[in-house]
């Protein structure tokens, strides 16, 4: 977050505003007075109205750089607009509030919103079963006026401790917080917060140690014990979009035969709602049940048996890095990446190092296009195969004096980035599947 702030969405949204009891113009005056007793935040405005033109809410480092910059939309938000300007140190990187006064955080939780409202209205009636028009249900009611008062799954601190109790519940997202990162989706069904209190942290850093090692500790139960699909927010930043593909619309009667099991593990990748990490694996999987029959068969045509030889980057055979490579050179012609990889925004995101890290990236030409006539066979197997490693290998760093990768997570902006790469590893799943298909009778 040191080179980038965090802006709330500008969505439009047509809805009618209920009439506020001040004008626009006083309430910025309002907090343009408050916002003047505090050396962290200012407010913005230069008297105009719209997405570009409404004030906007600063908050800022001790060096002046903005952390927080959310768009103060109307009127009718000024009382968490006040809320905010007065008493709030935000906590962007979580979507998240210290309130010091209150002695209180409030994180916005992420997650599948009707997969958490069933989850919650199970806390209230067990046998709760379907999803099926979930929100006209009287539970779903239930559940959101005990998220406003008391909040749910309550817990405290039973040990001792000189600050007073400490206490974490799910409750619903305080106006303050909808104004600060919800931008135009307040208007929507209220939002789902985690709030700690009790933690007296010193300042906004220990306010987020204590949102990430006890808010998060306290969400991984209810995961594993309530099946509950909440957590922490991850850091916003801009997602790539993803990558234009090529449908095969036209469907004819087979006539050729494809391998059971990569049929299978294609197919999976392909099922609606899977993981972006589970599908990029799925799609890995097919490459990797030719592996063996790759090495083999590169072997034989260098006149080798076995798994014995290597590929012309020098890798043995025998080992995975090897034989991914063998199995592109073997089953796919250069021209047919250069075709793929051309007008589309793939390789825009694979030859950015900045946009996953710590793989291959792939060459382009000043145009930002596949330079022609490069065998990029090679270097897609490598950047294919790294990310594999970065989402299969999840072992503590600095161990035994031995270097270890990051770890590609689920929720990361990697991970949301990841389509792109998607599509190139299912390109190339399907081409090696073509490759070894077999005539029907």
């Amino acid at each position: 977050m040191d080179d980038e702030y965090y802006e709330a969405d500008d969505d439009i949204w047509d809805y009618d505003e209920p009439v506020p009891a001040v004008t626009y113009a006083d309430a910025v005056q309002q907090l343009t007075a408050l916002a003047s007793l505090r050396s962290d935040v200012r407010i913005e405005w230069s008297g105009n109205r719209g997405p570009r033109g409404d004030a906007r809410l600063v908050f800022l480092k001790e060096n002046g750089d903005a952390i927080l910059r959310t768009r103060f939309r109307s009127a009718t938000d000024l009382p968490g607009a006040r809320r905010l300007v007065e008493q709030v140190h935000p906590i962007p990187e979580h979507r998240a509030l210290w309130v010091k006064s209150e002695d209180v955080i409030e994180a916005w939780l992420a997650g599948p919103r009707d997969d958490i409202i069933l989850a919650l209205s199970r806390q209230l009636r067990p046998k709760l079963k379907t999803r099926a028009n979930l929100h006209e249900h009287p539970v779903v009611q239930d559940v959101f006026g005990l998220l406003n008062s008391t909040g749910l799954l309550n817990v405290d601190d039973k040990r001792p401790h000189g600050r007073g109790a400490r206490t974490l519940r799910i409750a619903g997202a305080c106006d303050s917080l909808l104004v600060a990162y919800a931008g135009s989706r307040r208007r929507e069904l209220p939002g789902i917060a985690l709030k700690l209190g009790g933690f007296s942290p010193a300042d906004a850093s220990e306010a987020k140690d204590a949102l990430e090692s006890y808010g998060s500790s306290y969400l991984h139960m209810l995961a594993s014990n309530l099946d509950l699909p909440v957590r922490l927010w991850s850091p916003a930043y801009k997602q790539v979009p993803s990558a234009r593909t090529n449908s095969r619309s036209r469907i004819r009667f087979p006539s050729r035969r494809h391998d059971l099991i990569p049929t299978e593990l294609y197919g999976a990748a392909n099922t609606p709602g899977r993981d972006a990490l589970e599908r990029y694996l799925k799609y890995y999987q097919v490459l990797e049940y030719y592996y063996l029959r790759a090495a083999t068969s590169y072997s034989a045509s260098i006149g080798k048996s076995g798994t014995q030889g290597v590929v012309p980057s020098r890798k043995q055979l025998s080992i995975e890095p090897g034989q991914i490579e063998a199995l592109l050179r073997i089953a796919m012609q250069p021209r047919q990446l250069e075709g793929f990889l051309r007008g589309s925004n793939i390789l825009a995101v694979a030859s950015d190092s900045r946009v996953i890290a710590d793989v291959r990236t792939l060459e382009r030409d000043p145009n930002g296009q596949p330079k022609p006539g490069f065998d990029y066979r090679d270097d897609v197997a490598m950047r294919i195969y790294g990310i594999r490693c970065r989402i299969v290998h999840a072992k503590e760093p600095g161990r035994g004096g031995k270097r270890t990768g990051r770890p590609l997570l689920p929720f990361s902006r990697e991970a949301r980035s990841l389509q792109s790469d998607i599509q190139l590893v299912r390109f190339v799943a399907e081409r090696v599947m073509d490759h070894w298909a077999t005539p029907l009778p």
